[in-house]
């Protein structure tokens, strides 16, 4: 499979540090093989997220007109950054 058929949303967030989540539903490929696919592409380490970057969640929020709620990606990603002390 490849990386582009893979339902993720990488996103900054800069609530207490800068960022970079990686917000998925469960996933058809292990989250190593992701990151080394990721790695393979060239892109600078900077937009590597590291594995404790991907955060399962049930669904990607959606808008009534179906595209993505980059809000709603945000406040997922805070509540995930908020819950770890």
């Amino acid at each position: 499979m490849e990386l582009s058929q893979l339902p993720l949303w990488m996103g900054w967030s800069f609530f207490f540090a800068i960022n970079l989540d990686v917000l998925h539903p469960p996933l058809s490929m292990s989250i190593g093989e992701i990151l080394k696919k990721l790695s393979e592409t060239g892109l600078p380490y900077l937009y590597l997220p590291s594995e404790e970057s991907f955060v399962l969640v049930d669904a990607l929020p959606v808008l009534g007109t179906g595209k993505l709620d980059l809000k709603g990606m945000q406040k997922l990603a805070f509540e995930k950054h908020s819950t770890v002390v």
